[in-house]
């Protein structure tokens, strides 16, 4: 259902010459291959952070990518995206973001 909505944004945002939203919806593409159990695809769309994402967007685009680079056995290259995510997280005082990420850390770090 996310997939075909989203498929619908994009469509709208092109019909329309919203370029200025592409990289927001490609922080939406990114999250939701994650969600959907596509970590390749994630890592595919989010090998290059776009231009113009800031603030949480970007923190939540790391978050997603971070996890898509663990679900792929990549665990030191997530650590680092992860760690860059929750640092970028208590910069913007989203504490309750952080401190998920750095649990998953822990998890990592343990595991």
């Amino acid at each position: 259902e996310v997939a075909r909505y989203l498929a619908v944004v994009h469509l709208a945002c092109d019909t329309v010459e919203l370029p200025e939203q592409a990289a927001l919806l490609l922080a939406l593409d990114v999250r939701q291959a994650v969600a959907a159990g596509d970590p390749q695809r994630a890592l595919l769309l989010s090998e290059v952070e776009p231009a113009g994402l800031g603030g949480i967007d970007l923190a939540r685009f790391r978050l997603a990518r971070g996890r898509a680079l663990r679900r792929t056995g990549r665990r030191s290259c997530a650590v680092e995206v992860l760690r860059s995510a929750a640092v970028l997280c208590e910069q913007l005082a989203a504490y309750p973001l952080a401190s998920l990420i750095w649990r998953a850390l822990d998890e990592i770090r343990s595991g």
